[in-house]
């Protein structure tokens, strides 16, 4: 019960969007750039952050393909900027990218001298350009959270939780964040399952299914009621 209460805690109280975007663009180099721009715009989880080869990422935007359509301006022109596949618990999805997502791989592919195939897109040992031959094994999650708390550090983004004032921001808080963006922009929740690779809308429901603090107040508002 605790857990689950915990669970609850971390879905009610994400980053807001312009926040989580700070972060992203505080990290150093092309690596972290792009892994953590990953983390906050596809709803990633660090284990598959971190496994994600070249062969799974396409970032070539196709006229005339299907679009996958946000909310308002989130995505320019509301057309997907090309997709990755994140292998997790529940097994291969398609999550479209955003075009800031796309241009940070693209930095990254053009700085590795190694990219491409079956290769771990975020290799260790050059976080760095430029980008160096050595490292060819992919990075530890160990190191994802590493990154991830460096770069709220360096934007100056605190962790919203009330309890948690003074903690550095993690992965997992990224992937929430992400997810509650999605859902204030109107995507249902066989969407967000689908994208968060859970295994039942149950869980997303769970999670995600309950009002941030502060959601109904402005829904009072908003009916008249003040």
């Amino acid at each position: 019960m605790q857990r689950r209460q915990r669970k609850h805690d971390v879905g009610r109280y994400p980053l807001t969007r312009e926040s989580a975007i700070r972060i992203a663009d505080a990290a150093g180099g092309y690596r972290d750039r792009a892994l953590v721009r990953l983390l906050v715009d596809s709803g990633a989880r660090r284990a598959e952050a971190a496994a994600l080869r070249w062969d799974d990422v396409d970032v070539t935007a196709q006229a005339g393909g299907a679009s996958f359509r946000f909310g308002g301006d989130a995505v320019p022109n509301a057309e997907s900027a090309g997709c990755v596949i994140l292998r997790g618990k529940t097994g291969a999805r398609i999550v479209p990218l955003t075009h800031a997502l796309a241009g940070a791989l693209r930095a990254l592919q053009g700085a590795d001298v190694l990219a491409g195939g079956t290769r771990p897109v975020f290799r260790r040992g050059a976080g760095l350009h430029p980008y160096r031959r050595e490292g060819s094994d992919a990075i530890s999650t160990r190191t994802v959270n590493r990154i991830v708390a460096e770069a709220g550090r360096v934007a100056g983004v605190t962790h919203p939780h009330p309890n948690r004032k003074g903690r550095p921001i993690n992965p997992h808080l990224l992937r929430h964040s992400w997810c509650r963006w999605l859902k204030s922009l109107g995507l249902d929740a066989e969407s967000l399952k689908y994208l968060m690779g859970h295994s039942t809308v149950v869980t997303t429901l769970d999670v995600y299914g309950q009002l941030e603090p502060g959601e109904v107040a402005r829904r009072f508002v908003a009916a008249g009621g003040a």
